[in-house]
């Protein structure tokens, strides 16, 4: 009996230790099949090939039906089924489980909510999959050797990626070179060209997570973590690694320019200090070396980066689009209105032909003509709000478009049979409109574009605040017809918005207002059980779980600005679960 337990409880620690040392690292060059091409908003494309997250997708899917059949073993011998019913923080996983699929019935887009957007594919079957991760991991009671496992396999996922980090800044492909490239790649694509080329942009780390902000995000929580655990290693050559171990990992950070995992370190450090204040002020001559050493790291990587982490900074809070000439374009029968300066341009189109369209122009309702021709065959006008626009007729294969040229960027419109319509970059007939938005006027493009995301999103959570709109359905729902908004934003219009960039906001769009409630009272939970119960003795159970705390608190701030993806929520997921269950009442263990 006693090797059955084992073998369960053996079951607990080997997925902990999937979620927290393998799954971030899993790459795979895989082509997949999406059906793209039938959204106005996207190029006629539907085959794909995935290096990052598909594969690594599906693997969590892989861990989340281990985690169920391990429950499943341990409901059917009636382990802890008392547990599970009487206790607050399963019934919340349970609520949010029921709610996922309540949310998946009623989507808005169901082929996205059961394959996850491409690039994502953070699908209806991963987040069942972090809920039996969280299950797994909190339902098991860690001792000190278990957790001195996970503590390893997390540095050794550091340790590699942050060796390819190191790679990546320095031009060295670690990942898609001829000797590693074959054990990455499926057989049929062994001879393709592939490499991580995009992550070389102004030497931006990557890692195997997809995008600079995902490191950003990851460092979020690891950063803090590692720092936490050297003010309390007592070992002199462990302080060491750890100081040598965090200073490579500060390098990445500041490799990968996320704004994200800065603000996050930068607001966790003096929450180390309040909480290490004691053994700080104890050994303040050792410790004061270790702080000021970090602080001469952070120092020397922002002098690397040439202050490019401070023009990054200064283009969160910089509004820098210019002051928005075009107010809106809307297409209305055969009448093309534009407002433009404050004042109303409308293009009356009263025949067209393959041979010329003819039509009438107004500004503010009067009839006006055009002045003449420019050097370019356009015709202009000599109102002088309308200095700078030209119109043209343009033919693009066999289809003859009608042209406004305006603050620098053509506007094509043309006839879908015989519907008027703006045709977009891809030659697509598409409406284009002035979406709802909540606030953040006149500061959208502050934070890189998120306020712009932010403010279109509130309505979107607001047309379903109770099921939501179905998980990673965004990119269906977002008003991508937003065309002018883009132009201002983005500096173009072939941007597709597909995250929130707010794993809060991207909550409570998903899956309604009860399930960001759920999620909230989850965390309110965390932390006043961690204030209340936190481990007393001095050992490494005690700094390990403050250290997983305060990277959950370093994460949580960073999530303000990213949403949830497969790259890093696995961490997230598996170490509340695991500190959680270090604070879990007493009368809830089984002694």
């Amino acid at each position: 009996m006693k090797t059955k337990k084992s073998i369960l409880e053996q079951g607990a620690l080997l997925i902990a230790l999937i979620a927290v040392g393998i799954i971030p690292i899993l790459v795979r060059v895989t082509q997949v099949n999406y059906p793209m091409s039938k959204y106005s908003w996207y190029p006629n494309v539907d085959v794909f090939f995935d290096i990052y997250t598909y594969f690594k997708s599906n693997c969590v899917i892989a861990l989340g039906v281990m985690a169920l059949i391990y429950l499943s073993i341990t409901i059917l011998k009636k382990r802890d089924w008392s547990k599970i019913k009487k206790d607050v923080v399963l019934a919340l996983i349970a609520f949010l489980f029921i709610w996922v699929i309540v949310s998946t019935f009623f989507s808005t887009d169901l082929y996205m909510s059961l394959h996850g957007y491409i690039d994502r594919y953070e699908s209806i079957w991963v987040w069942f999959s972090y809920f039996l991760i969280f299950m797994v991991i909190y339902s098991h009671s860690w001792n000190e050797k278990e957790a001195i496992l996970v503590n390893r396999a997390f540095i050794l996922l550091n340790l590699i990626l942050s060796i390819i980090g190191l790679g990546q800044y320095f031009h060295v492909d670690v990942l898609f070179n001829p000797i590693v490239k074959p054990f990455l790649t499926s057989f049929s694509l062994i001879n393709s060209e592939f490499n991580i080329g995009s992550a070389y942009q102004y030497n931006r780390i990557s890692q195997t997570l997809f995008n600079s902000n995902q490191v950003g995000y990851f460092c979020s929580f690891s950063i803090p973590y590692f720092l936490n655990l050297l003010l309390n290693e007592r070992e002199p050559k462990k302080r060491y690694f750890y100081f040598a171990f965090t200073g490579l990992l500060l390098f990445n950070l500041f490799g990968s320019i996320a704004r994200n995992g800065l603000i996050a370190v930068a607001f966790t450090v003096p929450l180390i200090l309040y909480l290490n204040r004691e053994k700080f002020l104890k050994y303040f001559k050792s410790l004061k070396w270790i702080v000021l050493g970090v602080v001469a790291v952070i120092l020397v990587g922002s002098l690397v980066m040439n202050s490019f982490i401070i023009e990054r900074f200064g283009e969160l809070f910089n509004p820098y689009a210019s002051e928005q000439s075009i107010e809106s374009i809307m297409v209305e029968g055969n009448d093309i209105k534009i407002n433009y300066m404050a004042s109303e341009l409308k293009i009356a189109i009263t025949a067209h032909s393959a041979q010329g369209w003819v039509m009438n122009y107004y500004l503010d309702d009067q009839l006006i003509e055009p002045s003449g021709i420019d050097e370019l065959g356009r015709y202009v006008f000599d109102q002088q709000v309308l200095n700078g626009v030209s119109v043209f007729l343009q033919q693009v294969d066999s289809n003859v478009y009608f042209v406004v040229n305006m603050d620098q960027r053509n506007w094509y419109f043309g006839y879908n049979g015989d519907q008027l319509s703006y045709v977009n970059i891809y030659q697509k007939f598409d409406k284009i409109e002035k979406p709802q938005s909540i606030g953040f006027k006149g500061i959208e493009s502050m934070g890189t574009g998120r306020f712009y995301i932010w403010s279109r999103t509130l309505p979107l959570i607001l047309n379903h605040p109770v099921v939501g709109n179905g998980v990673d359905t965004f990119a269906s729902q977002f008003p991508q017809e937003d065309y002018v908004g883009k132009h201002y934003i983005y500096h173009t219009t072939d941007m597709v918005v597909d995250k929130v960039h707010n794993l809060y906001l991207q909550i409570a769009y998903d899956f309604g207002l009860p399930a960001i409630i759920a999620f909230l009272a989850l965390l309110l939970i965390y932390y006043k059980r961690f204030i209340r119960r936190n481990i007393k003795d001095d050992g490494f159970l005690k700094s390990f779980n403050i250290s997983i705390c305060i990277g959950i608190t370093g994460y949580l701030v960073a999530s303000m600005f990213n949403d949830s993806s497969v790259h890093t929520a696995p961490i997230f997921w598996a170490f509340l679960a695991l500190s959680f269950s270090l604070v879990k009442p007493i009368a809830y263990e089984k002694k």
